[in-house]
């Protein structure tokens, strides 16, 4: 079968689940008490399929925490979670809402915690995702001998691959950020690069970031520059092997998915985010075909 007819199978495929659901609650907001070594238990988030209702506190500050979801509905649902600082309330965060497709920079004041490790059944059917909230300065609280053996372990008990190596690849880039004089300069040196292949040759020239995660950092901000971009990762290179499709460059097999994208009427991050969330839907709708 040639690539158009297939790329033609795709395009159906993901045209079924384009109704997505956001499932929202008002961000917490942090306190100054000292961040606590133990995951603290926060409460449950239950999605019904239309509304999404939060218990526990909503003073969280940096430290390990863990959430229930009940996932009430048919969809497949993914839990984030992120926190305001400075002083913002929900209502700050509501007034960035603009018409659909705009773009919105990226907020100094919301902070997104990092999810430790996968989520685990509990006996009432509610599933535990436990996360981190990491302070901004962090690493440069530490002292010199500590910058590889914190986070080793924090990628340890992540349960990320390779720890030790990947903890070398952070401290590499601490220091190469701390030259270029602090994390603001290197924002700013990344967003004075024209167009998208030199942000991703900017993203790139850090140790450990590829062709893939050069285009997610700017893509989960949603970055104008980047909305025609897919990021190639596990989940769309085993769609591609499912159609039996391989390809000789990151850029062929990007641009396989963004024509499909275009036939479609998306972008490329739209496409993107459908097959984050809805692969294993696509995959089986296009055996169906």
């Amino acid at each position: 079968m040639n690539r158009q007819k297939l790329s033609q199978q795709v395009m159906w495929a993901i045209l079924i689940p384009l109704l997505l659901v956001g499932c929202g609650a008002p961000a917490a907001t942090p306190t100054s008490e000292p961040s606590p070594e133990p995951v603290v238990e926060v409460g449950d988030v239950i999605f019904d399929g239309t509304e999404c209702t939060v218990s526990g506190s909503t003073e969280l500050p940096p430290g390990r925490y863990s959430f229930v979801l009940k996932d009430q509905s048919e969809l497949e649902v993914n839990l984030f979670v992120s926190r305001l600082t400075d002083g913002k309330t929900f209502q700050d965060l509501l007034d960035l809402q603009s018409k659909p497709g705009e773009y919105v920079p990226e907020q100094d004041w919301i902070d997104h915690a990092v999810e430790l490790g996968s989520a685990w059944n509990k006996p009432d059917g509610g599933k535990v995702h436990t996360y981190i909230f990491i302070e901004e300065d962090a690493l440069s609280q530490l002292a010199p001998q500590d910058r590889l053996s914190t986070p080793e372990q924090t990628l340890r008990d992540a349960k990320v691959r390779w720890p030790a190596k990947k903890a070398k690849w952070l401290d590499r880039n601490y220091k190469r950020i701390e030259k270029m004089g602090g994390l603001a300069a290197a924002k700013a040196a990344l967003f004075g690069r024209p167009g998208r292949e030199e942000k991703v040759k900017f993203l790139m020239s850090f140790t450990g970031i590829g062709p893939k995660y050069a285009r997610n950092i700017m893509m989960d901000v949603y970055h104008p520059d980047f909305r025609d971009s897919i990021a190639i990762d596990v989940r769309i290179a085993s769609l591609s092997k499912e159609l039996g499709l391989s390809f000789d460059s990151y850029e062929e097999h990007e641009k396989f998915y963004l024509d499909i994208a275009n036939a479609a009427g998306l972008s490329g991050w739209e496409l993107d985010r459908l097959f984050f969330n809805f692969r294993d839907e696509i995959i089986r709708r296009l055996r169906q075909t």
